[in-house]
């Protein structure tokens, strides 16, 4: 029996981004749209994908959280991102923490390190 233990936040991100789109109506207005079914399922088929590549039997999805060590060394960090998550965000991880087996990482003093560092990639 093997499980995928895999990064929620980067599943979430690259789902909600990737459907995100942005409307220019040609008078200096534009709206920013995206459809949540849409994000949901490329999402779910990231899970599934990444999964079968390693013949996982369960899924552990591993969502991380805002405070980590990188902010504390430099303030900066990730300042380049925009302030808003993408508008499906929310509702991927809703959809993610219903349908799959989730963890959140915990936070506290010793723990503050990102998913990615702490799975080794």
């Amino acid at each position: 029996m093997s499980s995928a233990l895999l990064d929620g936040d980067i599943v979430v991100y690259r789902a909600a981004t990737a459907v995100q789109r942005k409307l220019d109506w040609g008078d200096g207005e534009t709206t920013i749209t995206a459809s949540p079914d849409q994000a949901i399922d490329l999402a779910v088929e990231l899970v599934e994908s990444w999964s079968a590549k390693v013949k996982a039997t369960s899924i552990i999805i591993c969502m991380g959280h805002a405070r980590n060590f990188r902010r504390t060394l430099m303030p900066s960090y990730k300042t380049n991102r925009p302030l808003e998550k993408p508008l499906a965000y929310a509702r991927v991880v809703d959809f993610l923490k219903a349908t799959y087996q989730c963890r959140q990482i915990p936070r506290s003093e010793e723990h503050t390190s990102e998913l990615q560092s702490r799975f080794g990639i």
